[in-house]
């Protein structure tokens, strides 16, 4: 229950009601952006084929600068919760796999960063409370174990749109957000920038079985081993007593 009585108190209250209702706002923008901007069909075969074509548009006209234009353009749908394996497929198409995976590489850094700072300002006191309704034991865990939790997301499921804002309001400093995100990222970059092509081609195509074809199938599962893999050279999970004990 809110309290108004105590100036200070009342001014810590307006200034959560505000920071609530800009959270309510500006994810209400990103959520129906794509709808706007005639983005949300990019997961239909004309939608691929139309980003494809505009990719390489933009690399032909722009050489050097297409590549810039690209790291923007998916930022931005990053932020508008657009899977972004699905424009990375498109610019391997584009360009050859080491081009890819470093434009890959920049522009989820850059969305990660974007994410933490918009996400972490608006939504991390909510995100702490609802943490705080947890078991004591689980909070504590979510609380001095986030570079784990990060990196065991992105390795599962690299940036499934409704994890990118949720972990950016963990309580998590903006180093171990970025770096366990862009290396939980790191080997589903890479896939997308090998395999990328011959999804999207298959994709298109709409040829009989694609969907149990061995690149989709490998593409559909890798993620749920890689966090088992990562698993077995991570140090021992820090505890909750040990967490209190450090403080």
């Amino acid at each position: 229950m809110l309290n108004f009585n105590d100036p200070e108190i009342r001014m810590r209250n307006i200034l959560r009601i505000i920071r609530i209702v800009a959270l309510i706002v500006v994810f209400g923008l990103l959520l129906n952006a794509a709808e706007y901007l005639d983005l949300d069909n990019l997961m239909s075969r004309d939608g691929l084929a139309q980003l494809v074509a505009m990719m390489q548009s933009w690399g032909s006209a722009w050489g050097v600068l297409g590549a810039f234009a690209i790291i923007l353009f998916a930022t931005f749908t990053v932020l508008i919760n657009i899977p972004t394996v699905i424009v990375l497929a498109a610019v391997a198409i584009v360009y050859n796999p080491m081009i890819t995976f470093l434009i890959g590489i920049t522009y989820w850094a850059l969305s990660c960063f974007l994410l933490y700072l918009i996400g972490h300002n608006l939504g991390q006191k909510l995100v702490s409370s609802m943490l705080e309704a947890l078991p004591k034991k689980a909070h504590q865990l979510f609380a001095h174990n986030g570079f784990r939790t990060i990196l065991y997301m992105r390795l599962a499921m690299f940036a499934f749109p409704p994890t990118n804002w949720v972990l950016a309001a963990l309580p998590v400093t903006a180093r171990e957000y970025i770096t366990a995100s862009v290396l939980g990222g790191i080997p589903h970059i890479i896939v997308w920038s090998t395999l990328g092509p011959r999804v999207i081609d298959k994709f298109i195509s709409g040829e009989a079985g694609w969907w149990y074809s061995p690149e989709i199938l490998f593409i559909s599962t890798y993620g749920l081993i890689m966090p088992v893999i990562v698993s077995f050279f991570m140090p021992a999970e820090k505890q909750p007593s040990e967490a209190a004990s450090d403080n």
